[in-house]
């Protein structure tokens, strides 16, 4: 604990600070004019003390290499964080990417993380029978802990220290024990409350929908977007100089667009490109296989397909390349490619206008690592023949997010609302419990976007239906939603073959948009 004295000292220093930036300072006082400063925190946290060794050490190794864990429980994402050692001014240390520095500085690229599975085993205590750990305490390395120590990850690691202690004291069972049957049993629990794992999908036994066909209304499909394209998710103005060039777009790294495929076959791709030298430039282009949308490794196998694009002196010119691939040479029937250009510092790639769900972009850092560019756009592209990606299907694929594939069906966005999704049984079920998961705030971190915002794919106002002898009846109407994970227990157990889901209204996005629906009986509940 800290003394009196430390505690006034800190609370003295922190009022300078803010004494400064309020009356002193020549840029930040004007700024500051209208704010006050409401409340300070007395006890600091402290970033790290001590850890308990469990069941198994994590090391730096296994975020940066991305190991596979079969007890995966959470999942983190942060960079691998370590403070200076000596302070930040001292000349011997290595500066953290997070202190003024770029993200494609040595620091950055060799700390950079994508998403990873963080296993069980490190929040259950070695040699002792029923202590488990959710915190900054788990056992980990000083090194790993730089990425596992942040607040969401921990919280995720609690959700899973609760299930798990849970499901130990139904089985009257040890936690430092538990099966791999029932580690698997609290993964199922986690992703029906959801979470996401990235090495885990739905296989819930008493989900009802996995037995069922789906149908829907219409179906979306991608054919791209580019400058010209609006949108409607906040802060994705395409901002342009006098000329109506962009100005920030240019090709100083290489840079890749996932692109999601369907249907086994692509016959062209094109993207909107400027050239601001007065001679034509040659820009690499290259189409790679990716496992998922966090693939970013820069050279991830074999190119399916390579080229040179030639481009004119200009602003805005779509840039043809006749790929004419199929399944047969090696397009994913089901998944992602990458589509990268090479660096030309003469030529931009110019950012949609819109985003297009489940079409991320990335960049270049170095030791063969990409990472996401900007704050989550999609670069300009149109794909022939357009791929039918969001189909009804996907809601039943036990993924709730992009991932391998998009995961999602989003009705077609020329089509009016009312949308319709459908799931359908050979033989009638009794439906005691729907649960929906609906797009929402997984393009970004939750403080890049304003208070009370509400994400405009997050379906509003929806019914739930069922088929009966009278034809269709409405079983639960709800109103003004814009919670992506929704849980309703319907008035009555519902017997019927044929369930539907009806949109009637999103919170601003044309098409309605569902990943996931799952239905339970009494006993699922």
């Amino acid at each position: 604990m800290l003394s009196l004295v430390h505690r006034q000292w800190l609370t003295r220093h922190t009022l300078g600070v803010w004494d400064w930036i309020k009356n002193k300072d020549p840029k930040l006082k004007e700024k500051a004019a209208n704010y006050a400063l409401e409340w300070i925190g007395q006890v600091p946290g402290k970033r790290e003390s001590r850890r308990i060794m469990g069941q198994y050490l994590m090391t730096e190794h296994d975020p940066a290499n991305l190991t596979v864990f079969e007890d995966e429980i959470a999942f983190g994402g942060w960079f691998l964080d370590l403070h200076t050692p000596g302070g930040l001014l001292a000349k011997h240390s290595e500066r953290a990417s997070k202190e003024g520095y770029s993200q494609t500085s040595e620091y950055a690229v060799k700390s950079y993380c994508g998403p990873y599975g963080i296993p069980l085993r490190i929040m259950i205590a070695k040699d002792m029978d029923n202590l488990m750990m959710a915190g900054r305490n788990v056992s980990v390395t000083h090194a790993a802990l730089g990425t596992v120590r942040v607040m969401s990850t921990t919280a995720l690691m609690g959700q899973a220290a609760g299930v798990a202690a849970a499901a130990a004291q139904r089985q009257g069972i040890r936690v430092s024990q538990l099966p791999a049957e029932t580690v698997c049993q609290v993964q199922q629990t986690l992703l029906r409350d959801g979470c996401f794992l990235p090495n885990a999908h739905n296989e819930d036994p008493a989900d009802l929908a996995r037995q069922a066909a789906v149908t829907a209304s219409s179906e979306a499909q991608t054919v791209g977007a580019g400058t010209e394209s609006r949108g409607f998710h906040e802060g994705l103005a395409v901002w342009r100089d006098q000329n109506h060039q962009t100005t920030h777009d240019r090709l100083t790294h290489r840079r890749g667009q996932w692109i999601a495929t369907s249907g086994g076959r692509i016959d062209k791709l094109a993207v909107c490109l400027s050239n601001e030298s007065n001679q034509t430039q040659t820009v690499q282009a290259v189409l790679l296989p990716v496992d998922h949308i966090w693939d970013y490794r820069t050279d991830p196998g074999a190119p399916l397909a390579e080229t040179a694009l030639s481009i004119p002196p200009g602003v805005n010119i779509w840039v043809d390349w006749p790929v004419g691939l199929t399944a047969e040479s090696g397009l994913p029937e089901n998944g992602y490619v990458r589509l990268d250009l090479w660096a030309n510092d003469h030529v931009s790639w110019h950012k949609a206008g819109s985003l297009e769900p489940g079409h991320m972009a990335a960049f270049e850092i170095g030791l063969g690592k990409m990472r996401r560019y900007d704050n989550g756009v999609t670069l300009s592209f149109k794909v022939e023949p357009p791929q039918p990606v969001c189909g009804a299907a996907n809601v039943l694929s036990g993924v709730t997010r992009p991932h391998r594939s998009t995961n999602l069906w989003r009705s077609d966005p020329a089509q009016p609302l009312a949308q319709w999704l459908e799931l359908s049984w050979t033989e009638e079920q009794a439906i005691c419990t729907v649960e929906l998961t609906f797009p929402g705030h997984l393009i970004r971190e939750y403080h890049a976007y304003a208070p009370f915002y509400r994400d405009p794919q997050c379906p509003r106002d929806y019914t739930i239906e069922a088929l009966g002898e009278n034809g269709w009846q409405e079983v639960l109407s709800i109103r003004g939603n814009y919670q992506r994970h929704c849980r309703h227990k319907l008035p009555e157990a519902v017997r019927t073959a044929r369930l539907r889901l009806v949109i009637q209204a999103t919170n601003g996005d044309p098409s309605a948009a569902v990943y996931e629906i799952r239905c339970y009986g009494d006993e699922g509940i």
